[in-house]
């Protein structure tokens, strides 16, 4: 998988789990010592976060770093299975 791809499925994760959480991105940037800009540029997938700021995102949805990148695998796995039934 592509380092763009993974990027925009991570963010598409945390703003799916902000969402569900009632935050707002502003609240949430805030919660999470971030600029709300930056906060938009992840959720778009236009960075690659740090495993600093990663630490922050998820203690910011009040998760654990196991439990968030349970999340991501599942998400990935989502999109291999869709790759391989597109492929046959």
């Amino acid at each position: 998988m592509e380092k763009r791809a993974l990027a925009e499925k991570l963010g598409a994760l945390v703003q799916r789990l902000r969402l569900e959480r009632g935050f707002s991105q502003d609240t949430f940037a805030h919660a999470c010592s971030l600029e709300r800009a930056h906060v938009g540029k992840i959720e778009r997938g236009e960075v690659n976060v740090t495993v600093a700021t990663t630490l922050k995102l998820v203690r910011g949805l009040d998760l654990t770093l196991p439990a968030f990148f349970s999340e991501l695998e599942k998400e990935l796995n989502d999109i291999d299975d869709e790759d391989r039934g597109s492929s046959r």
